[in-house]
Order: structure tokens, then C-alpha cells, then sequence
């Protein structure tokens, strides 16, 4: 048996994400969050007052797998992000409903903000969870290491 296969047989090591799994596997610290966001929210605006807003909607892909990766880094599975997504457009379709269309968008884009803001302003766990290490410090090292 390889080095590889023991310690997976052991329990000793993870199996290495592949594809997909890579994009949203692990945890994102609020840096790198907010570095992936900001420009997709200034391109998905640009793309939007272009009047290609079908174009703007490319950008949700990966606001999306920004937004699993730092669910993971508060301890919270990353099916939240498509509910986060779904609540924010049920709330936009009701404020339609009772709201002019200008107010009713401007609603929608407050209520998505909020939501946006809220998941970067969170600090992440301090301590290992089930989506891996904290982001930014080596694996296997404990906090009360770095302090003692």
C-alpha cells in the first residue's frame, strides 16, 4: 500500500478535492471574500447599466462559491447560500408587489447588500471545524500554540 492510501485508510489524511469540489472545498477568510466580490459586484453593475443585465447575471457563479466558501469559515454549510439567494428574491418579488418598480428595485438592492455585507463583517471560527483549519494558519497548528 502507497504512503497515500495508508493514511487515508488510517484517517490521517483527507482525500486531495478534485474539480468542482476544489472551488468550494475548505474555508475563505473575509479577505479573500471581499476580494473576489467587490470586482464582481463593480463588473455585474458595469454589465448591468450596459443593458446586457442577462450578462450580469455570469457574475452570480461565483459570488456563489465565494459566498459557500465563507459560510464554511463561520462553521455553517455552504446550502445556505442558494437559501441566502432565494429569500433575497422572494423578498424582491413581494417588495414588487406593494412598491413601485424604482423603490422595489432600490428594496432589492438594499436587501442583497445587507446580506452581502453581513457574510463578509462576520469573523470567522477561530478553531478547526468540520470544513478544515482556519484559513491563513498552517495545518495542525493550534491557537494556544501561536500564544504560548
Amino acid at each position: 500500500m502507497t504512503n497515500d492510501v495508508r493514511g487515508l485508510a488510517d484517517g490521517k489524511a483527507e482525500p486531495k478535492q478534485r474539480g468542482f469540489a476544489k472551488w468550494i472545498a475548505g474555508r475563505g477568510r473575509r479577505r479573500e471574500y471581499w476580494a473576489w466580490l467587490v470586482p464582481l459586484l463593480i463588473l455585474e453593475i458595469v454589465i448591468g447599466m450596459t443593458g446586457a443585465a442577462a450578462f450580469a447575471q455570469l457574475c452570480g457563479l461565483p459570488m456563489l462559491l465565494a459566498m459557500i466558501r465563507r459560510l464554511h469559515d463561520l462553521g455553517y454549510s455552504g446550502w445556505f447560500a442558494p437559501v441566502i439567494n432565494v429569500f433575497v428574491a422572494v423578498m424582491l418579488f413581494a417588495a414588487k408587489g406593494f412598491l413601485p418598480p424604482m423603490a422595489a428595485t432600490l428594496a432589492g438592492a438594499l436587501i442583497s447588500l445587507i446580506a452581502i455585507v453581513g457574510l463578509g463583517a462576520l469573523p470567522g471560527e477561530a478553531k478547526r471545524n468540520e470544513y478544515g483549519d482556519p484559513p491563513g494558519r498552517p495545518a495542525g497548528k493550534r491557537l494556544a500554540d501561536t500564544f504560548s
